[in-house]
């Protein structure tokens, strides 16, 4: 009997457990039963002229995302319309594509796309990107929401609006029924992929191709890939076949890659900037050798305030609606284990540099313009302008700046007509106030600092000759400090290295001279007098300074000829030596040779950098950052 009634009871345990699964499949079916899979499309709206897309958001809705794609009639950012409300969505189609999994929202007569300049998912779980691809001979613009797991959606059509509702499919672990078990790819697969997504969207190469745009790993560069395929030689055979088919691209541009479920295809920047390795950038005891790369597509311009990381700038190539390509820099930083993002989404024409204030709360960008200069000072945590210096008052000619030690007040010398030095007090409440001119009596381009509560810059005139000026920026009457034509104060404060050009009138002999000055005595000594300093840095430390001399015509520089600089080029393609002068020791060492003086004393550590552009394509080729620390070897 006690047999019978224990298997009397597993049995109804049993009944109870296939009940309750039978509940929870019928549940999970029911949940897909008004979605779409992916390889169906949904399509509706109505023929609109001149309708926008105006808006792009999206919330996350515990595992699922609500997108919400927003229409007016017209555009008043493009300056061309006003806007109006609309009364039904224009004509669409979405559908999903899978492996990578991606949502397609395709608007056949779109006029405008006001949406682009401002949306941003990167704060959805489950989004890994978003990016606006059409054709150069077509008019269809799609919408591409890169997700991070394949999905099936369902539209609903509001007045003015599209909302797509995204639900995940179950990965093969949680999936509890096999009606699933074909939504989701178990495992890895190998795919095609191609670096032409140019070349595809101009029609340079054909799109008859079964390929479709897809983000890569970095989440910004737009590459070409397949559908997947189970076996490597399968992705393989179909990679040589679709290149036979394809002439007008590059074989190195193509790739069969293996991915697994979910992840984005490699971003390759070995292939992208391969001209940047193994590119000889110094010569050392006589011998060139190739520098190791740090930035392969972009040049450094400053430590990040908390040493995590550096600042530089990236060269971006880009198609506008018309099919003209243009180019633009933008900045971003890279973390210590070598992450890159954007730092901010503003685009600038050439970025010359950088200046975090020294709260690390601001950041000073110059950029030049054609025949013009721009200082932007950003809001660091908020990532939003927080004044254009250059039409404020501060004029389009601004050569040098710098920040006061609390990182409050910015100072330059900068002007439209004459130069004169300014500053921008970001304390005073009153914005209209906060601008005002320090010194009125004129300035040279190149030289300004702040130190131990004091400005410093330089003036030169037919009398004096070039001379060092200090004043109280709060208020008071500029004094002379000492002869020179350019400077640069060590960061402790301590010193001041100070380039002088030969003055009969003070040495006979007319020698250019290179000092070292103390700050607090006045106590000069000479680092070099064989030759004027053509640009110089400190170490970290401040126990040493490092310098160049210009070997271009006899150190003549920028001055001299052009046709005797090009042949001294010519003959010697590492023109610049860098040296460096040991405070403690008093001694000087050259160190290496190199083809421009663009190098920078990393805050990180005693490293340096070397920011290079070939000049042959002026830096469509290499635009790359190079370690090039080994010259702390000496020679």
């Amino acid at each position: 009997m006690w047999v019978i009634l224990l298997l009397l009871f597993a049995c109804l345990c049993l009944c109870a457990c296939g009940a309750q699964e039978e509940a929870v499949d019928a549940t999970d079916a029911a949940l897909y039963a008004d979605f779409t899979r992916a390889g169906t499309r949904v399509g509706g709206g109505v023929p609109i002229e001149d309708a926008n897309a105006k808006t792009l958001t999206a919330s996350a809705q515990g595992e699922d995302i609500a997108l919400t794609l927003s229409f007016v009639g017209g555009s008043r950012l493009s300056g061309s319309a006003d806007e109006k409300t609309l009364l039904a969505a224009p004509a669409y189609e979405v559908y999903m594509l899978p492996a990578p999994a991606r949502l397609v929202i395709e608007l056949p007569a779109i006029a405008y796309w006001d949406y682009a300049r401002t949306v941003d998912l990167s704060n959805i779980p489950g989004i890994q990107g978003c990016f606006l691809h059409m054709l150069a001979d077509g008019d269809t613009v799609s919408i591409f929401v890169q997700l991070a797991q394949e999905s099936m959606f369902r539209v609903e059509e509001a007045e003015d609006s599209l909302l797509i509702h995204i639900k995940p499919i179950p990965t093969p672990q949680v999936a509890q029924e096999e009606e699933f078990a074909d939504l989701v790819e178990a495992g890895t697969h190998f795919f095609v992929t191609a670096d032409a997504y140019r070349d595809y969207c101009s029609g340079v190469i054909s799109r008859e191709m079964d390929m479709q745009p897809t983000l890569t790993s970095d989440r910004e560069r737009i590459v070409l890939i397949s559908a997947p395929f189970d076996t490597p030689a399968e992705a393989e055979r179909y990679k040589e076949q679709t290149l036979a088919l394809t002439a007008n691209t590059l074989p190195a541009q193509w790739s069969a890659i293996e991915l697994a479920q979910g992840a984005l295809p490699p971003y390759a920047e070995e292939m992208n900037y391969k001209a940047a390795y193994g590119h000889e950038v110094y010569r050392q005891n006589g011998e060139v050798k190739a520098g190791d790369v740090f930035l392969p597509d972009g040049l450094y311009l400053c430590t990040l305030p908390g040493k995590n990381g550096v600042l530089y700038s990236k060269r971006v190539t880009t198609d506008d609606v018309t099919g003209d390509v243009y180019n633009f820099e933008m900045l971003y930083t890279m973390d210590l284990q070598g992450n890159t993002k954007r730092l901010f989404p503003y685009e600038f024409e050439t970025i010359e540099s950088t200046q975090y204030a020294p709260d690390g709360r601001k950041l000073a960008v110059l950029e030049r313009a054609a025949e013009s200069t721009h200082l932007y000072v950003f809001d660091v945590e908020a990532k939003e302008l927080l004044v254009d210096l250059s039409t404020v008052g501060f004029g389009d000619m601004i050569s040098a700046y710098t920040w006061d030690a609390l990182g409050s007040t910015i100072y330059a010398v900068s002007g439209s007509s004459a130069m004169q030095v300014h500053q921008y007090d970001f304390n005073v409440p009153d914005e209209a106030k906060r601008y005002s001119i320090v010194d009125k009596n004129g300035a040279d381009e190149g030289s300004i600092d702040y130190c131990d509560g004091n400005l410093y810059f330089v003036q030169s005139d037919l009398s004096a000759g070039a001379v060092i000026y200090r004043i109280k920026p709060e208020g008071g009457v500029r004094k002379t400090f000492t002869q020179g034509d350019s400077f640069v104060i060590s960061p402790d404060g301590a010193y001041m290295a100070v380039n002088r050009a030969a003055n009969e009138m003070e040495d006979a002999q007319g020698k250019d001279t290179f000092i070292l000055l103390d700050m607090k005595t006045g106590e000069s000594r000479v680092v070099t007098d064989a030759f004027a300093a053509y640009s110089y840095f400190w170490s970290r430390d401040c126990t040493k300074l490092y310098y160049f001399e210009n070997r271009l015509s006899g150190g003549e520089g920028e001055g001299a000829n052009e046709e005797d600089t090009q042949t001294a080029v010519a003959a010697d393609p590492f023109p610049y030596t860098l040296w460096v002068y040991d405070l403690i020791t008093g001694q000087n060492a050259a160190l290496m040779d190199f083809p421009m003086t663009s190098v920078y004393m990393s805050g990180l550590s005693e490293r340096f950098y070397l920011c290079y552009m070939d000049e042959a394509t002026m830096g469509s080729a290499i635009r790359a950052t190079y370690d090039v620390s080994a010259v702390q070897i000496g020679r």
